[in-house]
């Protein structure tokens, strides 16, 4: 057990499926394992993961999920700051936008603000130049002279580049359970046969009309299995594109899977292929498995993540053509992966970065 022992309120929206929701629950995990008091606190009853013994969650009551930007984060701050009455708080990490406002307006204790994509990326996606303005408004009134932690160095370089000005800024990689992985990865065999995996919401910024394009250059004989939400409008377009390519009886789609970590272990290659991220956690834990990656260089995480040889297998944002060349490399040439590779990255590394936190918030 680690001393003292701190008391620590992780708050998020909700626990639907996405990589905030899981980094938040593995730092409650592992923090709690350390011997602290990590609690996580939603404002909305949604957890589509399962959440682990002894992580304590909370979800307040009040917080609701309509109104706008502003009324909703006043709304959410009210119910925060009812709650934290009180209690001892020696730290607080806020995961994503909406609740990184409420905790500001709650004036929530020793407050780190996790950004865990490149704001640079989403603002360019935005549809209209006048949502991007907003967007980027927004982002400046949470992070402006705030305590900032990014899960990769791209992430802060990215967030510096906007104007935006942090009083404090850290870099904490995401974190990976390497013994879950592992763990979970025994849970079965997967009956497809030979395949390479994607796994990852349907959305426009992970580019599954890249990877089915890429796919389909690579000539590769493999299949290509899909994990993620298939229900999401952006699911549809890559459905209809894999018809428009003759590549039904080829490409898998899974839908999201609660434990996907046997379709990748088993899996000749992950493949990743963002306009960008903020880190990449799937790609520390294909390693962990001994599975060789594939990826777009996209604005953050995966250069810092495939390093070394395996830096090989990166290729320019968009470019279907050097993906492909990439894709049918790994298959031919795999390269050996090894523990290394994924170490730096597990849970108790980071979740003591954080813990460091208190430190800096607190001068």
């Amino acid at each position: 057990m680690e001393t003292p022992s701190l008391n620590i309120k992780l708050v998020i929206a909700n626990l639907a499926g996405g990589g905030a929701e899981r980094a938040a629950l593995l730092l409650a995990e592992c923090m709690t394992e350390l011997g602290h008091d990590a609690e996580i606190i939603l404002f909305e009853d949604v957890v589509a993961y399962d959440v682990p013994a002894g992580v304590r969650v909370s979800c307040l009551r009040g917080a609701g999920k309509g109104g706008w930007f502003r009324s909703r984060a006043r709304m959410r701050a009210r119910a925060l700051r009812e709650h934290l009455r009180g209690r001892k708080v020696d730290l607080t990490i806020a995961f994503m936008l909406h609740a990184q406002r409420a905790c500001k307006l709650a004036g929530a204790p020793h407050l780190w603000n996790r950004i865990g994509n490149a704001l640079g990326g989403e603002i360019r996606a935005e549809k209209t130049a006048r949502r991007a303005r907003r967007l980027l408004q927004k982002s400046r009134r949470v992070y402006d002279g705030a305590n900032v932690v990014t899960i990769s160095k791209g992430v802060a370089d990215d967030l510096l580049a906007l104007g935006i000005r942090p009083k404090a800024v850290r870099v904490v990689h995401n974190p990976a359970d390497i013994a879950g992985v592992r763990r979970q990865a025994r849970a079965f065999v997967p009956e497809e046969g030979e395949y390479i995996v994607h796994v990852g919401r349907f959305h426009e910024q992970k580019r599954h009309d890249l990877l089915v394009k890429a796919y389909r250059q690579s000539g590769i004989p493999q299949k290509l299995l899909l994990l993620g939400d298939d229900t999401l409008p952006t699911a549809e377009k890559t459905r209809a594109l894999v018809g428009e390519l003759g590549l039904r009886e080829r490409v898998i789609f899974k839908g999201f899977v609660r434990n996907p970590y046997p379709y990748i272990q088993h899996a000749k290659a992950l493949v990743l292929c963002s306009d960008y991220e903020g880190f990449g956690l799937v790609q520390t834990e294909a390693l962990a498995l001994g599975v060789p990656v594939v990826s777009t260089d996209c604005v953050s995480g995966p250069a810092e993540i495939l390093t070394g040889e395996l830096a090989a297998f990166l290729s320019p944002p968009g470019d279907a053509g050097a993906l492909a060349a990439n894709i049918a490399k790994v298959i031919a040439n795999p390269p050996e992966i090894t523990a290394e590779h994924a170490e730096r990255f597990d849970v108790k590394i980071c979740a003591r970065k954080y813990l460091a936190l208190r430190e800096t918030s607190a001068e």
